[in-house]
């Protein structure tokens, strides 16, 4: 793949970005007023020097640390400035762009690259979601890394590559939390699927990954004197997704565990205590349930995947054009679906850990929550088997012209 092809891809999605950004950047201001708050915040406390402390002026596990240090840094050079943060991030996902084409081009060829850069540099949401600050955009970018790292680690089979993948691993972890388990996902399924020939560098890739996670966990420990490996927030979560009147169609109803007479015996508690237990006792009725939550699971694997990002807010304007949106995803899912079924058939290792990212945010996000944003930052690897089956579609009819 030249150098050209791949720097003009780099140079379309940066400007594509940017160009929203000039345009239209008050329009995302609507998005920051929850989540965003607080990360700027910490982002703010840390570029004066006063720490990693919330809203409230005192220590935090709420948040990852890589994406408030990310803004702390710009902030410190530019002033406090949110513009150059979204430039930032804008050139961050032009860079995720590059390097979903070195990951389809690695797997599928040329062919799948281009239709995937043409699909990347314009897709909305990322453009969207680039000009937010949210952990959204980086978030995207070190998985899409970790990725293409593990893709070379098993092409090259030298440790160092296993070594970086782990690092990667380890940034994205304390980017969003939602990937902490990936490597215990990942590691069986990959010895099942290729042998034990890469089980030295899983095991090292393992190590490193956790080693770089570990450091904010003694953090935690030595702050709050509580376990908590990335941060709190998950044990709410994992509640709300089993809650039936937690949707009202495609809108998540926000509700809270402590507003339920089930849970008012942990008013008071801390937050990281009332959501270990929040997260246990929803876990406990699971199993003593498990066709009633076996069900619900399946419901939010529907909803993970029927629902595109920003379908919400685009029905709010338009309800028709909303449900053509959806429509629209869903028949790119099928393509996808299909894409898969072909890509898996392909020797290369490469599809097989590009499909395992889908099965991940798939497994979590059921149990979790199936907001669509969640899953934004794994959906760039729908969009690789979605290209390809486009690739593979386009074939088919050019072939049956021929037999004609």
């Amino acid at each position: 793949m030249s150098k050209k092809f791949v720097f003009l891809f780099f140079l379309i999605s940066f400007f594509l970005r940017l160009a929203f950004l000039i345009a239209f950047g008050n329009y995302t201001r609507v998005a920051e007023r929850y989540d965003a708050t607080d990360l700027k915040a910490i982002g703010k406390n840390l570029a004066s020097g006063k720490g990693f402390l919330g809203l409230n002026g005192k220590p935090t596990m709420a948040r990852p640390p890589v994406y408030p240090l990310f803004l702390a840094a710009i902030y410190k050079v530019f002033r406090g400035s949110d513009f150059a943060v979204k430039i930032f991030q804008d050139l961050f996902d032009s860079l995720r762009v590059v390097l979903l084409l070195f990951i389809a081009y690695e797997i599928f060829g040329i062919q799948t690259a281009f239709i995937l850069g043409l699909i990347s540099v314009v897709y909305v949401p990322y453009i969207l979601y680039s000009n937010i600050i949210l952990t959204e955009s980086l978030f995207s970018f070190f998985l899409a890394l970790l990725c293409f790292l593990l893709i070379i680690a098993l092409k090259r089979e030298k440790i160092r590559d296993f070594i970086y993948a782990g690092i990667s691993f380890g940034v994205a972890t304390l980017t969003r939390g939602v990937s902490l388990f990936f490597p215990f996902f990942l590691f069986p399924l990959l010895i099942w699927k290729f042998g034990k020939k890469f089980l030295k560098g899983f095991a090292i890739f393992f190590l490193v990954g956790y080693s770089v996670v570990g450091v904010w966990t003694a953090r935690n420990y030595a702050v709050f004197k509580s376990f908590i490996p990335v941060s709190t927030g998950g044990g709410g979560l994992v509640w709300l997704a089993t809650q039936k009147n937690a949707w009202k169609g495609d809108v998540l109803v926000e509700l809270k565990p402590l507003d339920m007479d089930y849970f008012k015996d942990l008013r008071g508690l801390p937050w990281y205590e009332w959501e270990k237990i929040v997260a246990r006792r929803t876990m406990a009725w699971a199993l003593r349930h498990p066709l009633t939550y076996g069900s619900i699971l399946f419901r939010n694997f529907l909803r993970l995947w029927s629902i595109p990002v920003g379908k919400v807010s685009l029905a709010r304007k338009s309800g028709i054009a909303g449900r053509l949106y959806k429509i629209f995803f869903i028949f790119s899912v099928f393509i996808a679906l299909f894409g898969i079924l072909r890509g898996l058939l392909y020797p290369d290792a490469g599809a097989f850990i590009v499909f395992l990212f889908l099965v991940y945010v798939s497994l979590m996000h059921s149990i979790v929550l199936p907001l669509p944003r969640y899953r934004l930052p794994f959906e760039q690897f729908m969009l690789v088997f979605f290209s390809f089956g486009l690739w593979r579609i386009y074939l088919y009819i050019r072939s049956s012209k021929r037999r004609r």
